[in-house]
C-alpha cells in the first residue's frame, strides 16, 4: 500500500496540492491499466490498499500462497476512492462493497476465488514459472491484437460507468482531509488504536 508517512502530510497541504498528489497515484494505476501491454503481477507477502489497486490493475495476478490481500482504507479513516474504479470491475459490486466496508485481511483462496488472482503457487520458484507462463502467452499472442483487445475491453468497461476515475479522486481527496483520514494515518504511524476503535 501507500507509504504511510507520506499520507501524514496532509496538514500542510491545501486541497488543490491534495487533489493534484492524488492525481499522480490515479494516472500512474491508469498509465498501468491501460497499458498496450500484457501487464503481469507477480504478488507475495502483502497487496493492501493502494498495492491491492496496482494488482487490480494487471492483466494476470499471480501469486504466492499465504499472500495477503485487503482493501483496508477505512481502518485508516479513508476510502478507496483512487482503486476502486479498478477494482470493481476485477471484484464486482456486491464483492467489493463487503471487501471495503469491513477492510478484512482475506487470504490467497479467497482472492482466487473472487478473480482478482488467476493462479497461485505453492513456492517462489512455482511463482516463478507461472510468470514465465504469463509471458509466454504474452510472447504467443499479436502485440497489435492485445493493444486493441484492451482498448475493446477499456471500452466496455468505461459505458459502465464513464465518471468513476473521477468521482473515486474526488473521494480520495476528501476523505485524506478529513478529521478521520489524518486521525487513521497518525494512529498508524503512532502504533496507538484510533480514536473510534473500542
Amino acid at each position: 500500500g501507500a507509504d504511510l508517512n507520506w499520507l501524514g502530510d496532509v496538514a500542510g497541504m491545501n486541497e488543490a496540492e491534495l487533489r493534484e498528489d492524488s492525481r499522480r497515484l490515479q494516472d500512474l494505476l491508469r498509465a498501468l491499466s491501460d497499458s498496450p501491454k500484457l501487464t503481469i503481477a507477480r504478488v507475495q507477502g502483502a497487496a493492501m490498499a493502494g498495492g491491492l489497486g496496482l494488482v487490480a490493475c494487471c492483466d494476470a495476478v499471480v501469486a504466492l500462497a499465504g499472500t495477503q490481500f485487503s482493501v483496508s482504507e477505512v481502518r485508516l479513516g479513508l476510502v478507496p476512492g483512487i482503486i476502486s474504479g479498478f477494482l470493481l470491475p476485477r471484484l464486482g459490486a456486491g464483492r467489493l462493497r463487503y471487501e471495503a466496508l469491513t477492510g478484512r485481511v482475506f487470504s490467497t483462496d479467497d482472492a482466487l476465488r473472487s478473480g482478482l488472482v488467476h493462479a497461485v503457487a505453492e513456492s517462489g520458484a512455482a511463482l516463478d514459472d507461472l510468470v514465465e507462463q504469463h509471458i509466454g502467452y504474452a510472447l504467443a499472442a499479436s502485440p497489435d491484437a492485445i493493444a486493441d483487445c484492451k482498448l475493446l475491453l477499456n471500452d466496455v468497461e468505461a459505458g459502465i460507468d464513464a465518471g468513476r476515475y473521477d468521482q473515486g479522486l474526488a473521494w480520495n481527496v476528501k476523505a485524506r482531509r478529513s478529521k478521520a483520514g489524518q486521525e487513521g494515518v497518525t494512529a498508524f504511524l503512532a502504533k496507538r488504536p484510533a480514536d473510534w476503535v473500542r
